[in-house]
């Protein structure tokens, strides 16, 4: 009985192994900056960004719409945004500086909040 036990672990935990990854989400997924919002929350962060850099945003599937904002973090004036209704908006450096990036959540309903993340883009 205890041999079958144990094989019946064994052919559990490999079963395991073998499919959970293969239906990981984005909740799995690795970002440089994630984290829960609710809509109307926003995160701000300082980053160092070289001329034609990129950072690109994404959100949950509750999610509808998230904007990012670039600001040149001397003079606080924006120097970049993506405003357009999607959850991947882009923002790119248009000289080498230090820059406060915002990320707002627009849009989500969920009373949970949504997760949402900032990555740089690798090019």
């Amino acid at each position: 009985m205890k041999d079958i036990l144990k094989y019946l672990i064994v052919c559990s935990l490999f079963l395991l192994v073998i499919f959970v990854p293969a239906r990981m989400s984005y909740a799995a997924e690795v970002h440089e900056y994630s984290m829960w919002l609710q809509q109307g929350e926003s995160f701000t962060l300082e980053q160092y960004l070289s001329e034609n850099e990129t950072m690109a945003a994404g959100c949950s599937e509750d999610c509808f719409d998230i904007d990012l904002f670039l600001y040149d973090a001397m003079t606080k004036k924006t120097v970049h945004q993506d405003t357009k209704t999607n959850t991947n908006p882009k923002i790119t450096a248009p000289y080498d500086s230090d820059f406060i990036v915002n990320l707002l959540l627009s849009n989500c309903p969920a009373s949970k909040g949504c997760k949402v993340w900032i990555d740089l883009v690798d090019e």
